[in-house]
């Protein structure tokens, strides 16, 4: 299985193109041939061929993942070494690998483009399931991307036995694991035999102290992007990996440049209960309306169910549903200009966090710290009731409310728009405020990596 130059795919009504990628001239990005499939697609996830359900990709982790991983443990504990901090190392070539949640991979995007600005020569493969795979193939911070078809058993089969040897030949230097819960990602990284193995320690998964070079304790209660800058900085711990300042995407000049605010009413099929209900949604875009007629709405989300939910929303209103209609670099481009943008934890949330958009989240059954930067970026604004059950996702399954999330329900439509008025008429401008420096500090006087599993 070769290399493949990317293909001129056509996008249903339109002229074909190719994309436009082009860092620093380093030449275009290389895919595994099982990738090309759903390289560039006009609407974001919504023509993608259906793949395995959450719920068939967890019982093959808990039933296939567990033991298998556990008795590699075994084996390797004995006989593995463990690695120590090279600050001179300079590898050749990297792996990032995510498999699951397009979300997870956007809160990692400024950590990978502060790898990308530090190593600007060397070569970062990246591994996913066809959703993250085609995410990753529309960013400039990859070199190669290697896709795993999980359209069902046996291409699954198929495309593991085929990446493994595509992978096997890159002669990987480093694989970082960006999987926090999986044990499927550590047994096949495990074989894709990079001289190390980086990802993170959690109780759930404490098999891969054996199998893993370098693990770095995941903190569930600190924003996961500091986790993944942590995790990236075993690269150079003397180092700051979380560049804010990479373009994503170049601005596009079709973009309205304000006067509409971006509501989000979707989340992906982790976990339904982030979704607040189709009532409230409605009755704050009415509200919108009202108090600020000339403000436009646009609905956004992606898939055949979020595009009757659009409907539902937007329906006798003035919004304008584009769920669906939009890729990665539009939906970018749209956030980017607007006054605002209101979503619930999920993909387009940490999306419009990217942006120079002021954000407001909606936080049920997750926790805000660990998934919206509110102490590390400016003009964002969580909402979350706080309730007793949460943050569930993760930590519970199925969750105590068996689907009733009364810590979405009973958020207001009241409340935030009370927040949208504080956000409109705040003036300063987006910035980050993480530097890493108690990491540095601590490297510097104790050579202690804050995080590091000894």
């Amino acid at each position: 299985m070769g290399h493949s130059k990317r293909r001129n795919l056509k996008l249903k009504g339109q002229q074909s193109k190719p994309f436009n990628y082009d860092h620093k001239k380093r030449g275009a990005t290389q895919y595994h041939r099982g990738a090309s499939f759903v390289l560039w697609r006009r609407c974001y996830l919504v023509n993608e061929v259906k793949t395995l359900d959450l719920k068939t990709k967890r019982f093959i982790d808990l039933f296939i993942g567990v033991p298998v991983l556990f008795l590699l443990s075994l084996v390797m504990r004995a006989a593995k070494s463990k690695s120590t901090l090279r600050s001179n190392f300079v590898p050749e070539t990297i792996l990032i690998s995510k498999f699951q949640g397009i979300g997870s991979l956007m809160i990692a995007i400024p950590a990978i483009a502060g790898v990308r600005r530090e190593f600007p020569r060397m070569k970062i493969v990246f591994w996913g399931t066809r959703s993250t795979a085609d995410f990753a193939s529309s960013l400039s911070f990859f070199d190669q991307i290697v896709c795993l078809d999980d359209r069902n058993i046996f291409t699954l089969l198929k495309s593991v036995v085929g990446n493994l040897i595509e992978l096997r030949k890159l002669k990987l230097d480093v694989t970082f694991d960006l999987e926090v819960y999986s044990k499927i990602s550590s047994i096949l990284l495990f074989f894709s035999r990079a001289k190390q193995l980086i990802g993170f320690a959690v109780d759930t998964v404490s098999s891969r102290q054996g199998l893993y070079s370098d693990l770095v304790y995941f903190n569930r209660y600190q924003y996961l992007g500091k986790a993944y800058s942590y995790l990236f900085g075993l690269l150079d711990p003397r180092k700051i990996f979380f560049d804010t300042e990479a373009p994503i995407y170049q601005p596009s000049a079709g973009v309205k440049k304000s006067g509409y605010i971006v509501i989000n009413p979707n989340c992906g099929p982790l976990s339904y209960e982030r979704l607040w209900p189709v009532g409230s949604m409605r009755e704050l875009v009415l509200s919108i309306q009202q108090k600020w007629p000339a403000i436009e709405i646009f609905l956004v989300g992606a898939g055949e169910e979020e595009i009757e939910r659009g409907r539902q929303i937007a329906e006798g209103t003035k919004a304008k549903n584009l769920t669906s209609q939009l890729n990665f670099s539009e939906l970018w481009n749209l956030m980017n200009s607007a006054n605002l943008v209101v979503s619930g934890d999920s993909a387009p949330l940490h999306f419009a966090l990217l942006s120079k958009a002021k954000v407001i989240g909606l936080f049920g059954p997750t926790k805000p710290e660990t998934y919206f930067p509110v102490d590390l970026r400016t003009n964002c604004k969580a909402i979350y009731l706080n309730y007793y059950c949460s943050p569930c996702v993760h930590h519970w399954e199925p969750p105590p409310c068996r689907g009733l999330a009364p810590c979405m329900k009973r958020i207001l439509p009241e409340s935030v728009i009370e927040e949208i008025k504080s956000m409109l008429l705040e003036t300063s401008e987006t910035f980050w405020k993480l530097e890493n420096r108690e990491k540095l500090e601590a490297y510097r006087d104790q050579k202690y990596y804050p995080g590091l599993i000894p």
